[in-house]
């Protein structure tokens, strides 16, 4: 019985909404935060793009622990785009361990270390994600 790897519609659009979620509100805190002056910035804004990144990122980690169980297992066991898909869920990883770090460390530097990694990485995400489908679309050289 062939297995495949790619994952179902509903599972994908998900991952791609809650991604696109994460990736709007992470760069519209970082708009509003760094571009907008103190005085000038729209009451709640802040607020509410963190409260909107915070409920998406745990829904992403349901989803990526549905990927995990689905995807990554099949694909570890055909030998497939093991390499970008090492990178991609390491690049995950690390965003989840910032993210921790930003929600509970008490430090001001290594807060200030975890948050410029964080939004780094969330900003190249996107591109470990295209990375990944697009080396898994190409046809193997068996």
């Amino acid at each position: 019985m062939e297995r495949s790897t790619r994952l179902a519609p509903s599972l994908r659009w998900s991952l791609y909404g809650t991604g696109l979620a994460l990736l709007a509100s992470g760069a519209a805190w970082l708009c509003v935060r760094y571009g907008v002056p103190e005085a000038s910035r729209p009451r709640g804004v802040l607020t509410i793009s963190m409260r909107i990144h915070g409920a998406a990122a745990m829904g992403a980690l349901g989803l990526i622990g549905a990927v995990t169980a689905l995807h990554v297992k099949a694909a570890w066991l055909e030998r497939r785009n093991i390499a970008t898909g090492v990178g991609l869920a390491g690049s995950l990883l690390a965003i989840a361990i910032t993210g921790y770090l930003l929600y509970y460390v008490g430090d001001e530097a290594a807060r200030s270390v975890a948050s410029a990694a964080h939004w780094l990485l969330g900003i190249a995400a996107p591109i470990a994600l295209w990375w990944h489908t697009a080396a898994g679309a190409a046809p193997r050289a068996d």
